[in-house]
């Protein structure tokens, strides 16, 4: 028994620090108002035998009752990591990815049908030693309260709000893909 507690012990900073392996997998996001749907489905045959280099597609519903209607669908450039936020009238969708990267994105605009911008880490301006450091990556998001979301501006356009590890926030215009601040 002592040898069990022993070896849990050992291994248990080993396994919180661990970083998680992607899944590619299908999923599905709903908008926080639960009236619109995002399902992100694999190509039929393109990803199943080779799932890093496979097709990957966006389908954004609006629910209506039992049934839904398509509002929009896209390539979608995938990961392998089963997160997005969806705006509440369904036109927008956004990946932000937990890991930091330099000259790769970090985050992935789409507008009603159009991948709208990629945006890469260096464009936050996060100085390294504010970057927390896990196993093989770089965390770059708030660990305090709401690390992203969507907020509207004056002409009820979305907004993506971004809370960096810095104490910094930053508005990104989902439309045109780039940083307002």
């Amino acid at each position: 028994m002592k040898s069990i507690i022993i070896i849990l012990l050992v291994l248990a900073p080993v396994l919180t620090w661990a970083d998680q392996p992607p899944c590619w997998c299908d999923f599905s996001i709903q908008s926080a108002n639960k009236h619109f749907v995002a399902h992100i489905k694999g190509v039929k045959n393109s990803t199943k035998t080779n799932p890093p280099y496979g097709q990957w597609e966006i389908f954004v519903y609006k629910k209506e009752n039992k049934d839904s209607t398509l509002l929009w669908k896209s390539h979608y450039l995938y990961d392998g990591y089963t997160d997005g936020i969806l705006s509440n009238d369904g036109q927008t969708f956004a990946y932000v990815n937990y890991w930091y990267q330099n000259q790769a994105p970090v985050i992935q605009l789409y507008q009603n049908g159009k991948h709208t911008g990629s945006i890469a880490g260096t464009a936050f301006n996060i100085p390294s030693p504010k970057l927390t450091t896990t196993v093989s990556h770089k965390l770059w998001l708030s660990r305090d309260g709401q690390s992203y979301e969507f907020t509207e501006d004056d002409q009820k356009k979305y907004l993506l709000k971004i809370n960096t590890i810095d104490g910094k926030t930053h508005l990104i215009d989902c439309f045109k893909g780039e940083i307002k601040n």
